[in-house]
């Protein structure tokens, strides 16, 4: 919280004020305009291949500036109501209770942070989890946008499907090295166009 405070990411609240209690965080932060993503899809169901793939590139801008920060800060809870969007279709991150900065020196994360149902196989202890973690929820995300199912119970079809494969490979090293390369991917579902993975 203290990196963010001090850094201006844009898609990412402000933060006025940190201090500890005993055993609590306290974080006074900028208000947001909007309702969480979650709220959204509940209200208006599965959206087009299209819009979920602008949602998601919104995200990887805001995720661009923390994986480029040094080390890089990895959110590790992506999901729908850690999303904030607004009348005008802004998207917001939010919640990095989670969060942490990518440590080269270890070789997994100690304990389970995040939520289970888009937590990459690596926040379980398989191994560290880096940028690629990030990644892996993007995928599970893009699904739930365009089916409103996880993709292990419903996948997405045509181009928007090789996307979600190749985010959620088990093996990091298979997904999308960064949000950048993600982002670029996803230019082919507005155009159409098929996509390799």
């Amino acid at each position: 919280y203290i990196s963010l405070q001090n850094m201006n990411f844009p898609g990412i609240p402000g933060i006025y004020y940190i201090a500890e209690d005993e055993n609590r965080l306290i974080v006074i932060e900028e208000y947001l305009s909007g309702i969480p993503l979650s709220s959204y899809i509940e209200e208006h169901g599965p959206v087009a291949a299209e819009q979920a793939a602008e949602i998601i590139r919104s995200l990887c801008d805001i995720l661009d500036g923390l994986h480029s920060c040094t080390p890089p800060i990895i959110h590790r809870d992506i999901k729908p109501s850690n999303i904030i969007i607004s009348s005008d279709m802004k998207i917001s991150l939010i919640d990095f209770n989670a969060s942490k900065k990518f440590d080269s020196s270890k070789n997994y994360d100690t304990y389970l942070m995040g939520t289970a149902e888009y937590a990459a196989p690596e926040q379980f202890g398989f191994s560290q989890s880096d940028e690629r973690t990030d990644i892996y929820s993007l995928g599970i995300l893009f699904n739930i946008l365009i089916t409103g199912c996880f993709p292990k119970d419903v996948l997405c079809s045509g181009a928007a499907a090789k996307v979600v494969k190749k985010c959620t490979r088990m093996d990091p090293s298979q997904r999308y090295s960064s949000v950048q390369q993600l982002k670029s991917a996803l230019k082919h579902i507005s155009s159409g166009l098929s996509i390799g993975t």
